[in-house]
């Protein structure tokens, strides 16, 4: 409902003065400028105001004036020639300011801003008086003390999580731009049968995380169509510092490292709960044409907006050990499910193909997973290197290549992976794999003979 304020010279002064506070011109509604609760005013922050113009039609008791609702729910401010009007029904859209004084407040209203530390919006002279509600601070202070002691009431966080809702930029020295935050939880189904996350998860996290930074900067999926442009992964490195675990919130935190022409380099880091690092990675972007398929160089909007040009990385190039005379071998062929929007098989299932076809040649050699398990000890992975030369297509037949250097406590594998029939490369792999126990992330012995079983596929 609104409310007509006439012939109350006082009262239109006081408005425009609060008008100019808020920064706009004199509003049409009293609700515009102020909120009331439909609760009493506590007793010791205020009384019934003082002086004939400002009084509140209604009884008042000890603890403060009386609160009608429904149809009674309504309340008249009085002053001479004026009349206003709240309606109980309008009160909830506005923001919660628990008290109006206008004029100048009671002797017992002041002893009650000096008792409690306040947030006061108010002019010079002391006419005009906002502030906040008993039950914003109420709701403020409790989500200080969630995030005080963790999300499910745990020992209190070393590194405080952002709000899953608001990812943010922060800034960090020596990057391109700010560090973008982002938060997911481990799903149940994302594990495997130790209660480890598979190892492509680890990457459809970071690209996730990528594109809601590059959505943050402006440049959505939208954009990009325009463009007829988009980003595609070169080469992915990461090392797991340690495994995450079903229902864990990690904290992804990513930013642009340097641009280079057509490729750009981010790096990303990803935190638990309790703000130990869990993983590690950097990440080659090459900026691709749609139509030709052939790299375009980086517009300059793009560089402006994160920050503008930068100092080149260096980028090493991928390296192995040559392979034996006959390395093991797998053959698969490229599912629907694999693909990605562009119809690409994705870069996080590439990383789930060589570490199967790795567990494939220990199994062929004599020490399948079950075998693995009854020694007490598997190897868990603990990083990756993959460079990516083509992308595969649905159908396509690929053959892996892989063989084994053996380090003190786990293995290095390498594999080739390419489209049977031409030979053509696709991705070029290196993993690190460490020998664990099968339910904890303590470190185990190799097998004894596991070696042995595999002179064949070692390195040359």
């Amino acid at each position: 409902m609104r409310e007509m304020v006439v012939r109350d010279r006082d009262l239109d002064d006081a408005l425009q003065g609060l008008a100019r506070l808020a920064g706009r011109g004199l509003p049409h509604r009293l609700e515009d400028l102020m909120h009331l609760e439909e609760e009493p005013f506590p007793p010791e922050r205020c009384g019934p105001p003082d002086g004939r113009r400002d009084r509140i039609a209604g009884p008042w008791r000890r603890n403060g004036p009386v609160c009608r609702s429904g149809a009674q729910g309504a309340r008249r401010v009085r002053g001479r020639g004026v009349r206003v009007r709240r309606m109980h029904g309008q009160q909830r859209r506005a923001a919660r300011l628990d008290e109006v004084h206008v004029g100048e407040p009671s002797p017992r209203a002041w002893r009650g801003l000096a008792r409690r530390p306040r947030e006061p919006f108010e002019r010079g002279d002391g006419r005009v008086v906002l502030e906040r509600g008993d039950r914003e601070r109420r709701e403020r202070v409790a989500k200080g003390q969630r995030q005080a002691t963790g999300r499910h009431g745990g020992p209190p966080s070393r590194a405080p999580v952002p709000c899953k809702r608001r990812p943010e930029y922060a800034s960090k020295p020596g990057v391109v731009r700010g560090v973008y935050t982002s938060l997911v939880n481990v799903r149940h189904h994302e594990l495997d049968a130790f209660g480890r996350v598979h190892p492509g998860v680890y990457l459809r996290y970071l690209a996730h995380a990528a594109v809601e930074a590059s959505t943050a900067a402006g440049f959505d999926a939208a954009w990009y169509a325009a463009a007829g442009a988009v980003w595609l992964v070169r080469r992915s490195t990461f090392a797991v510092l340690r495994p995450a675990t079903a229902g864990e919130e990690l904290e992804i935190r990513t930013w642009v490292e340097d641009f280079r022409r057509v490729r750009s380099r981010r790096r990303y880091e990803v935190r638990g709960a309790d703000g130990a690092l869990r993983l590690v990675a950097r990440t080659d972007w090459v900026y691709v044409d749609l139509a030709s398929g052939r790299p375009r160089r980086v517009p300059a909007e793009m560089e402006d907006a994160f920050g503008g040009t930068s100092v080149p990385q260096e980028r090493d190039g991928w390296h192995a050990p040559p392979p034996p005379a006959r390395p093991a071998r797998a053959t698969h062929q490229v599912r629907v499910y694999e693909l990605d929007s562009l119809g690409h098989m994705n870069n996080a299932v590439h990383l789930d193909l060589v570490a199967q076809a790795a567990l494939d040649a220990i199994e062929h050699a004599g020490w399948p997973l079950a075998r693995l398990v009854a020694d007490g000890t598997v190897p868990v992975l603990a990083g990756g290197d993959l460079e990516y030369r083509e992308p595969a297509r649905y159908g396509d037949r690929l053959e892996t290549t892989t063989w084994f250097a053996p380090l003190a406590d786990g293995l290095d594998v390498h594999q080739h992976v390419a489209r049977a029939g031409d030979g053509r490369p696709v991705v070029r792999a290196s993993t690190r794999w460490r020998w664990c126990h099968p339910l904890s992330a303590a470190a185990a012995d190799a097998p004894a003979g596991l070696l042995a079983a595999l002179e064949s596929l070692l390195a040359a």
